[in-house]
């Protein structure tokens, strides 16, 4: 049991590897300073994260060889009870190592967000950080930005809602205090 779980490991960490490798191809572009294509590289970077980790979870469970001819001699029912509890702590080890990955892709996807808003900037890659945001929720959102600002003071808190988009056709509510800038120059 304990090599079918290194072995998984192993193969999560060459996957990790190689999603790293191909971000680290992204990074380059954030040295043309263009910020659709910045917000763009923030986004595949992402959704190379998030791939990566669906991948990790979706991992068909196997029960190894070993296991199985010891497993022969129980009955039946003992047979599939064994079988669903060691299938449980494998997912429970995968879901452990998929929770970072997952983070990283949130923090990207976040990082393209904040860029597009700094800039003022609503395209096809803004529209998918967000709502592939929102399909993370607010308290993993908030987990895995303060989780990145731990490790970089430099990283701003998450503010609820900061990721909140409006349905098409609909304005999301102003809140009191806030006004839109002056349509001409104030003397």
């Amino acid at each position: 049991m304990n090599a079918y779980v290194d072995d998984l490991t192993k193969q999560i960490a060459a996957g990790s590897k190689a999603a790293t490798e191909r971000n680290d191809a992204y990074n380059s572009v954030m040295g043309y300073k263009r910020p659709t294509w910045t917000i763009a590289a923030f986004v595949r970077e992402g959704r190379v994260y998030e791939v990566l980790a669906k991948a990790v979870l979706s991992t068909p469970f196997v029960v190894p060889a070993d296991m199985k001819k010891t497993m022969a001699k129980l009955p039946a029912d003992s047979r599939e009870d064994v079988r669903i509890q060691v299938e449980d702590k494998v997912r429970q080890v995968l879901d452990g190592q998929t929770r970072p990955i997952e983070c990283l892709a949130v923090y990207r996807y976040a990082l393209a967000a904040r860029a597009a808003k700094i800039g003022s900037i609503d395209n096809e890659y803004t529209q998918q950080a967000i709502s592939r945001l929102g399909a993370y929720g607010e308290e993993r959102i908030a987990e895995c930005i303060a989780e990145q600002q731990a490790k970089d003071n430099s990283v701003q808190a998450y503010q609820p809602g900061e990721f909140t988009r409006a349905p098409r056709g609909a304005v999301l509510p102003m809140p009191s205090g806030v006004s839109p800038p002056s349509l001409t120059e104030v003397r």
